[in-house]
């Protein structure tokens, strides 16, 4: 396991140095909300419902829009840097993660949905909230593939770890929230399920502001090759020469 995640702590930037303080920090968070929420489930202990991951406007869920306001503005700050429209996209995304959490615009058209389309009785709401996030996420994907293969290479290589967080992020808020669906009322699979989907972002949030308080702070630029580089379009030219090439 080691072996397999320090090459990606490589890639975060989170070896060693600030972003490696950071990162334990956060995750250091993440576990004790996640015990936090463990133990209300199983101890009814600490008292009171915030601590629940599940609830809206939770400790877990405000935590993860501390984690989102941070990244998007690091990302502005390196879009600002480096001229790169992509990470400026990518901090769009992180604007639309709050507004829609904030102001619940999925599940507000969910209801909507059910409301419009009765017939497919309680799976409506779901489909409702799917086919939102659906559009809003091609739309947004469209944007990020089109200024990604208009990107300087480095530009793409953090376009290509975020692509990969956020598709890890997207399978806890997503994925696993429709699998979640059908177990609400059988309460161990539901706080497994809960502890999956909402630990989850929190986790892999935490993984990306690490990483990009390690791209704007320390310079940290991950170098893709092999696959990577092929499935992200990345030149062969360096991150390095390319960082040279501009100055």
């Amino acid at each position: 396991m080691t072996r397999t995640f320090r090459p990606w702590a490589a890639k975060l930037g989170t070896t060693e140095g600030p972003a490696a303080t950071l990162l334990t920090l956060l995750w250091g968070t993440c576990g004790l909300l996640i015990a936090a929420h463990l133990s209300l489930k199983v101890l009814a202990r600490p008292s009171g419902h915030t601590w629940d991951l599940g609830v809206d406007r939770g400790y877990g869920e405000l935590f993860g829009y501390l984690l989102t306001a941070w990244s998007g503005f690091l990302l502005a700050r390196v879009a600002l840097r480096d001229r790169a429209p992509v990470l400026a996209v990518w901090s769009s995304v992180c604007v639309y993660l709050l507004a829609d959490d904030w102001f619940q615009l999925h599940e507000a058209f969910g209801v909507w949905f059910e409301r419009r389309v009765p017939a497919l009785g309680t799976l409506s709401n779901h489909v409702g909230e799917l086919a939102f996030l659906g559009v809003v996420g091609v739309v947004l994907a469209s944007l990020v593939a089109v200024t990604h293969l208009r990107a300087r290479p480095a530009a793409r290589e953090v376009s290509a770890v975020l692509a990969v967080l956020f598709a890890l992020f997207a399978f806890c808020s997503m994925v696993v929230d429709a699998l979640h669906a059908p177990f609400l009322s059988v309460r161990p699979v539901d706080v497994a399920l809960t502890t999956l989907e909402d630990g989850g972002e929190i986790l892999v949030l935490s993984a990306v502001a690490a990483f990009l308080f390690a791209v704007e702070s320390t310079g940290h630029r991950p170098h893709l090759h092999g696959r990577w580089a092929r499935w992200f379009a990345i030149p062969p030219e360096s991150s390095a020469h390319d960082a040279r090439r501009r100055h």
